[in-house]
């Protein structure tokens, strides 16, 4: 007799949870590394919040590997939530919802963008 066995999505968040919460240390001691003056970090209540909407955000661009997910964490941290359909800004959305890229590719292009933005050349 063959048993099946069937984990419904609760039971597997349930059991992802130690691991999340782990990864969400992990993001506050970076994001206090990042901006160590930042007054916000003081409220570890709402910083852990951020993140884990950020975290739920981020899966939704298929973003799941830890440096990517950082580096959505950071970009929620430093321009806001919602900062990726803002306008001016959706093709941050756009590039986060090509399938045809890979995740780092994604948050690649994503920084350089930025990064040329704030040098005052065009993202």
């Amino acid at each position: 007799m063959r048993l099946m066995l069937t984990i419904r999505r609760v039971q597997l968040e349930t059991l992802a949870a130690p691991q999340r919460e782990t990864f969400v240390g992990i993001a506050l001691r970076s994001l206090a590394k990042l901006f160590p003056d930042d007054a916000r970090l003081a409220d570890e209540k709402a910083m852990r919040a951020l993140i884990h909407d950020a975290i739920s955000r981020a899966n939704e661009y298929d973003l799941a590997r830890e440096r990517e997910l950082l580096l959505f964490i950071y970009l929620v941290f430093d321009q806001g939530p919602g900062f990726e359909s803002r306008q001016g800004q959706s093709w941050i959305e756009r590039l986060l919802r090509d399938s045809s890229l890979e995740e780092s590719e994604k948050m690649d292009v994503i920084y350089t963008r930025l990064e040329l933005a704030s040098r005052g050349g065009r993202p």
